[in-house]
């Protein structure tokens, strides 16, 4: 689709649910989006986790996340939250991410910026930062134009789900599976993970892959 000029736009049936969300970010990829204040007239600062997660719940594809380390909001001039950031620590690597940023669906010309800078003012140990556009909605445009390098592309990777629920695919290893499902040996050998989880009603989604994003002070 990209090579032939193709916006392409994946969207999952689970994420149904959120309707008005997804018509947002299709409002926003088509420039549609109602016009709210720029950044420069919004107010930033720290909140809770909570806070953010919240937003993220109501105005984010994904919803809210765990392990979040430190997590920044913009208000406009009637104290009304806009726009969340909130960054994470990486367990393998250590790495800083990004996790998350939205607003609240009107464009805030600035916001992504002003958002990263305050939390880089703030966190000055932050030597590297990482991120990553999920291209079945991004085309990574934001990371470009705030300094970010693109780092590689991760090819199409896949999920589970049951009942219009998502599952990660870490929590299904053979060995996972063996133990959730109380299986023998007998039962799992020769089987693969997909065959194992198909018999218990679980399917496989995938998306459209990501690219990966550095920032480096």
């Amino acid at each position: 689709c990209k090579e032939k000029g193709i916006r392409l736009i994946s969207i999952n049936e689970d994420e149904l649910c959120k309707i008005e969300i997804i018509k947002s970010k299709i409002l926003s990829i088509l420039g549609k989006s109602k016009k709210g204040l720029p950044a420069r007239k919004l107010s930033v600062m720290e909140i809770t986790s909570t806070e953010a997660n919240d937003f993220c719940e109501q105005y984010h594809i994904q919803g809210r996340t765990s392990a979040v380390i430190y997590s920044v909001g913009a208000y406009d001039i009637g104290n009304k939250l806009v726009g969340v950031m909130l960054f994470s620590k990486q367990r393998t690597t250590g790495d800083i991410e990004l996790i998350r940023f939205c607003h609240d669906g009107d464009t805030h010309s600035g916001l992504f910026s002003k958002l990263l800078k305050f939390s880089l003012a703030k966190q000055k140990s932050w030597n590297k930062i990482i991120s990553f556009a999920d291209l079945r909605y991004s085309e990574g445009d934001l990371y470009e134009k705030t300094g970010f390098i693109k780092d590689k592309i991760i090819g199409p990777d896949y999920k589970y789900v049951k009942n219009s629920k998502t599952f990660h695919k870490s929590n299904f290893k053979k060995d996972n599976i063996k133990t959730k499902f109380h299986l023998t040996d007998e039962e799992i050998n020769g089987k693969t993970e997909k065959q194992l989880m198909e018999e218990f009603g679980y399917r496989r989604i995938y998306d459209i892959g990501k690219i990966k994003y550095i920032l480096e002070k």
